[in-house]
């Protein structure tokens, strides 16, 4: 059970840019595996991570599946504002077979949300919509979880009771956290992949991995600070194509292979 990117290549959002966004990418997940990912800003961090479940295509190279991936969590855009919390949930539910009744009262109740059951979304507070997400994707059963951007939530009044939910979920399964936050790889991860220049180089201690991205941060930084040629300030010019997805179709069959 496992994940395997070689020779990946993504142009990214312009294609008028002079690199790609990845180039020759080679990423393995093993089953069980707890790795993170450093990147800095449009590196690529939630492209990667689409590119794992199979809600992107790569342009060339080769994508091997032999895992039910989750999709990148928290995504919340596949939620439908009109309908009821209750009908988001069985609508996901439908999508991976789930026919038991109890299903989204279950999710509700991981979320601390059941209150709202019968609310439509866009009538509940916003950290509904949130807590929603999150419950979604650490309560449906996949071999390898992928977290874009924290395993913690945003939402403070949450955050001890998911991080209770989180930690009992991934005790026996595999996740990818993909952030750019240094401090959180190194409480949750035991492996990291740092994605620089279209590369992602493999780091077996999480200790490496972070002194490596700190540096290129830092490199990245007094390049930035210092004038061109022409005595003017460097500008940003890198895309990576990152974006909500619109649904879930593809994780979904990655899910059922």
């Amino acid at each position: 059970m496992s994940i395997r990117l070689r020779g990946v290549r993504v142009q990214g959002c312009a294609a008028s840019a002079p690199h790609p966004l990845f180039d020759t990418l080679d990423v393995s997940i093993e089953d069980g595996a707890h790795v993170g990912v450093l990147g800095a800003a449009k590196s690529g961090k939630s492209t990667l991570l689409r590119l794992m479940c199979g809600t992107e295509m790569a342009e060339e190279g080769n994508i091997e599946r032999r895992s039910r991936i989750s999709w990148p969590i928290p995504l919340s855009s596949f939620l439908v504002t009109s309908s009821k919390v209750s009908q988001n949930i069985r609508f996901v539910a439908r999508l991976y077979g789930i026919a038991d009744d109890a299903f989204a009262r279950r999710i509700a109740q991981m979320a601390d949300i059941a209150g709202f059951l019968n609310v439509p979304l866009r009538q509940c507070p916003g950290f509904v919509k949130q807590r929603l997400a999150l419950a979604l994707g650490i309560g449906l059963d996949f071999d390898i979880y992928l977290f874009d951007g924290s395993l913690a939530p945003v939402d403070k009044d949450f955050r001890e009771r998911a991080a209770e939910v989180v930690s009992g979920r991934m005790a026996n399964c595999g996740y990818v956290l993909a952030t750019a936050a240094p401090a959180d790889i190194e409480r949750s991860c035991d492996s990291v992949y740092v994605l620089d220049a279209g590369q992602a180089r493999y780091f077996a201690t999480v200790g490496e991995g972070t002194k490596y991205f700190k540096e290129l941060l830092s490199k990245q930084k007094q390049k930035q600070d210092g004038p061109d040629d022409a005595g003017h300030p460097l500008e940003e010019t890198e895309a990576d194509g990152s974006g909500d997805i619109d649904m879930l179709g593809t994780a979904v069959a990655s899910a059922i292979e």
